[in-house]
């Protein structure tokens, strides 16, 4: 009987986690971004030559645009380059099966927890369904690795497998940056509850956790540069941060902006520029009421439910590291905190339909409502109203690569409206179009340009620009030629739309 119910439980939730998951995944968000298509090229880089972008012999920290990423994603993406075509979709599938496959690791939680039916679908329904899961699932990022792996770490936990839990919670640290304060956290807790029970499996937990994680924390020791990302960001490197007190004072601010249900249920995730009408909340508005009502249950019953204080316990840390960054609210270094406010929800909602089942009935109808709102405003409203933002250059290395037709390329490495943003259009090109890693790993870097083959990747000048024959130069429309030069040097060979169909890029030559 338990069998089928977890296999029944299992198809619900991963069918709808594929629909909702796999739904325009390939043009929502309409481009990959710098960080994603770094990721993107570095896997298919490292399945080819076992060196990453910048020849780096396979990497436990791969160096990005100044900067460090975690390895997990790119090493997990590398053979699928290989076997599947180079589109927006084979680099976010990692991704997209994570979070897939994380909605049935956090129902099977619970159920262990509670070893309660409908609690442990309406968890997974409402992780199948929330605007924050949904919106990390379509992109190529290392948190949703970093929460599938947690979240594995948990249910093995609970499950008695300590030496696999143990495993999976390091393996967490490969995957995001955010880990590497979160995952000794949650070690403590299981090292103290199992040493409780038996000493020597807690000890054998804890080595297990240093020995898979010491290649890590080696690698961040010896190479000063691979704890850039880590580093940078965190508050007591800004220079407003410069006291014990200030320290203390902004470490708490930013906890509770995490924990605010305002930033939780009404604009945390913010789709477009702030104030907008249509941005969400992390979860759809309707559930901040069995959000409260999960709270007062949870706490009410931390003696009757042993596993409620796992819950209570990951609700807390959860947003610790990311109080301890500045540069505001974010949404991916405070993803492990969607499994612990899922729970809570979820347990809200059961509270609810046992004692107030037309209450329950009323508030799925709503819910349901916002669902569809947040569905529309997502996959139809979303990549068109901010398509500036995510002006991606694969258009641009597609056409080249069917259209030889030059000696030189030049390109700006700068887009938007008002040429207000850096790209890293070079990857693009190298990803889209199978380009040899050895190209990119010996390009040349040199005080006009960076080169590699006939492409130039620089600023372009207008007014300084030395115009040579059979070379295409790429800009965006917010760094066209001056009239004189469209007039008199210069033709339009190409123009590329945004997804909103506005104009984004163009191909100019001389005359």
């Amino acid at each position: 009987m338990l069998n089928k119910f977890i296999i029944s439980i299992s198809i619900v939730c991963l069918l709808a986690g594929l629909v909702v998951r796999l739904t325009k995944l390939e043009s929502v968000p309409p481009h990959l971004s710098n960080d994603e298509i770094s990721i993107a090229y570095d896997a298919y880089s490292m399945v080819k030559t076992g060196r990453d972008e910048h020849g780096h012999l396979f990497p436990i920290s791969f160096q990005s645009h100044g900067s460090y990423k975690a390895p997990l994603y790119s090493y997990l993406l590398a053979p699928l380059t290989l076997i599947l075509p180079h589109t927006d979709t084979t680099a976010k599938l990692p991704s997209a099966a994570a979070g897939l496959l994380t909605i049935l690791v956090i129902s099977l939680t619970i159920y262990k927890l509670s070893k309660n039916r409908l609690l442990s679908l309406l968890a997974g329904l409402i992780m199948t369904t929330s605007p924050w899961h949904i919106y990390t699932s379509h992109m190529v990022l290392e948190t949703n690795l970093a929460l599938l792996f947690t979240s594995l770490s948990v249910l093995l936990f609970v499950s008695g497998h300590f030496n696999l839990t143990a495993v999976f919670l390091s393996l967490s640290m490969y995957a995001y940056h955010t880990q590497w304060g979160l995952a000794p956290l949650l070690a403590i807790y299981f090292f103290q509850n199992i040493f409780k029970n038996n000493r020597r499996s807690a000890l054998t937990f804890l080595i297990t956790f240093f020995v898979f994680s010491f290649p890590l924390a080696f690698d961040y020791l010896s190479l000063g540069g691979t704890s850039a990302r880590a580093n940078v960001e965190m508050i007591w490197n800004d220079p407003q941060v410069n006291s014990a007190l200030s320290f203390l004072t902004t470490f708490i601010s930013n906890y509770f902006s995490y924990t605010n249900p305002g930033y939780l249920f009404f604009s945390g995730l913010s789709l477009f520029p702030s104030p907008h009408p249509y941005n969400p909340g992390l979860f759809v508005w309707p559930l901040i009421i069995p959000y409260f009502v999960g709270l007062m249950y949870l706490f009410k019953n931390l003696k009757l439910k042993p596993g409620f204080k796992l819950i209570l316990y990951w609700f807390l840390i959860s947003p610790i590291v990311p109080a301890l960054t500045h540069g505001g609210n974010s949404l991916l270094r405070n993803l492990p905190s969607i499994i612990p406010y899922t729970l809570v929800i979820a347990i809200g909602c059961h509270q609810i339909y046992l004692y107030k089942k037309v209450l329950f009935a009323l508030l799925l109808i709503v819910y349901s409502s916002f669902i569809f709102l947040y569905s529309w405003v997502y996959l139809f409203h979303f990549p068109v109203e901010t398509a500036a933002t995510y002006q991606g250059y694969k258009p641009i290395a597609q056409y080249l690569n069917t259209h030889p037709g030059f000696a030189q390329v030049r390109i700006d490495d700068r887009f938007g409206i008002d040429n207000q943003f850096s790209g890293v259009p070079h990857l693009y090109f190298a990803y889209f179009n199978y380009l040899s890693p050895a190209l990119l790993q010996n390009r040349q870097f040199k005080k006009d340009a960076t080169y590699h083959g006939n492409v130039a990747i620089t600023w372009i000048n207008w007014a300084n620009e030395p115009l040579t024959p059979s070379t295409w130069y790429v800009t965006s429309v917010g760094n066209r030629p001056s009239q004189s030069q469209q007039q008199n040097l210069l033709q339009l060979v190409s123009s590329f739309p945004d997804a909103g169909g506005r104009p984004a890029f163009e191909i100019w030559t001389t005359r």
